[in-house]
């Protein structure tokens, strides 16, 4: 089912989504309407070194945005596992460096390492969990 606006043409009537952007509001699947049980498989596909990085970076409004390659890497992340991305960690922190540059954010490596290195962590820490299930 599709997100329904409210009469001010920005938010989602059903799940409280808000459209930000100015223009038209856009289609997009409502997830208020998805059945639990498939929500719930979704989500547990969504693991990996890329995914929590993109949570964690969350935590500070730091968010993919149009145009930007922030899911491609997230996902190639995942995909590769948090071997690669311990092998590939300047580059993973190259591509941060770059997306602040696109934005006009400022740039810490120090920091910006810690994210990556805790994101490999969750992500190995979930991996064990599972594993034990």
């Amino acid at each position: 089912m599709i997100c329904t606006p409210d009469a001010t043409n920005t938010t989602c009537t059903r799940c409280d989504w808000t459209w930000k952007r100015g223009g038209p509001f856009p289609r997009r699947n409502c997830p208020a309407s998805e059945d639990p049980e498939a929500r719930a498989r979704r989500e547990a596909k969504k693991m990996g070194p890329g995914t929590e990085l993109k949570r964690l970076l969350g935590k500070f409004f730091i968010r993919a945005r149009d145009g930007c390659l922030c899911d491609q890497r997230a996902l190639l992340m995942d995909e590769a596992g948090p071997d690669w991305c311990q092998e590939n960690l300047t580059v993973i922190v190259g591509w941060m460096r770059e997306e602040a540059v696109n934005r006009g954010l400022p740039f810490v490596e120090l920091a910006a390492r810690m994210l990556v290195l805790r994101a490999i962590g969750n992500a190995e820490k979930k991996e064990r969990v599972l594993s034990s299930d």
